[in-house]
């Protein structure tokens, strides 16, 4: 991939996209939280975007209707962390590196997708040097991916 980087307002970028993740979230009752604070990162504003969007319409489209999920953006040690969990029916621990595989895609799942997301998520991370990871969301059921980026290249 190539990165266009310049200075991007990470913050506003989610504000940017909050109102469509509320529309599909009201829609099936899903609850929503954003918690998010203002932070200013060196990257390529169309890929953030794109990594942001991905994760985010994972966990809404994975996620039963009445259930919950969270976005959560802070600064810390010089890195950017956001971290998205929901309350799906989660990642089995054994296929935490799977998911990352072009086309893989969950057996048993039968939501409509093309295992692209996360592998896509996953190469924006490391063309900005950070890292992106799953694990059991702490809510004691779900998925939680956490994505650290460096503030400047």
């Amino acid at each position: 991939l190539m990165v266009n980087a310049s200075t991007v307002d990470f913050a506003h970028l989610i504000d940017d996209m909050v109102e469509e993740w509320l529309e599909k979230a009201d829609a099936r009752s899903i609850d929503l939280g954003i918690a998010r604070e203002p932070v200013s990162i060196v990257g390529d504003p169309t890929l953030l975007r794109e990594l942001i969007a991905n994760l985010m319409d994972n966990a809404l489209r994975y996620t039963p209707n009445g259930g919950e999920v969270s976005l959560h953006c802070a600064v810390a040690d010089g890195m950017l962390e956001l971290e998205i969990s929901d309350t799906g029916p989660g990642i089995p621990e054994d296929r935490w590196e799977a998911v990352f595989e072009r086309f893989y895609r969950l057996p048993e799942t039968s939501l409509s997708g093309s295992g692209l997301g996360l592998p896509i998520a996953r190469e924006i991370a490391r063309c900005h040097h950070g890292s992106i990871r799953i694990s059991a969301s702490p809510r004691g059921k779900g998925t939680r991916v956490q994505v650290s980026l460096p503030l400047t290249q």
